[in-house]
């Protein structure tokens, strides 16, 4: 089970939760693309290496090979947060799984997500959110929580030092919509972007 940390759960979100994101989002991904492999994205990343200098490659490798998982995060918002997941496989499929778990919709403001300042220069914005929502391999964690703890969520974070960022909210209905920053939906055509069958 990907449950972040052990003690949340994925199927206990509310609807009027907020919605968070720890780190940035498609480091992993473009990681891959900037090593010069292949990934379930492809060219869907717009991908454009000659932005990118030795620095960022060094940022782009050891977010790939030496990720830092949000263990001390995960373990003390267990009394805070109403539900999260470890981003394993995607924002899209992981906010997905406590969605369904929790019988909601999840709503993202693809505005929000949290991407590094590498992701911008060696992305398209369209390939910037389809890393963020699709890449996988962050070792980030999602999580809910009710409006009257986002901001005790919020200071654990500062406290050590996690960056964390409120992408959206849970509300009736079911699977994750996305929206851009005029609130127009954005659909990605996921099927295209299978993850690497039985590896995941």
């Amino acid at each position: 089970s990907n449950d972040a940390g052990g003690g949340i759960h994925r199927s206990r979100a509310r609807s009027g939760d907020s919605v968070y994101a720890t780190g940035t989002l498609g480091d992993g991904v473009l990681a891959l693309a900037a090593m010069g492999l292949e990934s379930h994205l492809g060219a869907a990343l717009e991908f454009s290496a000659s932005e990118l200098n030795s620095a960022d490659h060094q940022y782009l490798r050891a977010a790939y090979f030496q990720p830092e998982p949000r263990v001390d995060l995960g373990q003390r918002a267990v009394s805070l947060v109403s539900a999260g997941i470890d981003v394993s496989d995607g924002l899209l499929g992981d906010l997905g799984h406590i969605a369904h778990a929790s019988g909601l919709a999840a709503r993202v403001d693809l505005s929000a997500l949290p991407v590094s300042s590498v992701a911008q220069k060696a992305l398209s914005p369209a390939g910037q959110q389809r890393a963020a929502m699709l890449g996988g391999d962050d070792y980030e964690l999602c999580l809910t929580v009710a409006p009257d703890k986002a901001l005790a969520l919020e200071q654990l974070a500062a406290e050590l030092q996690v960056p964390l960022t409120r992408i959206g909210k849970m509300e009736a209905g079911s699977g994750v919509h996305c929206a851009d920053h005029r609130g127009r939906p954005v659909s990605f055509p996921v099927s295209s972007y299978q993850h690497f069958a039985g590896e995941s």
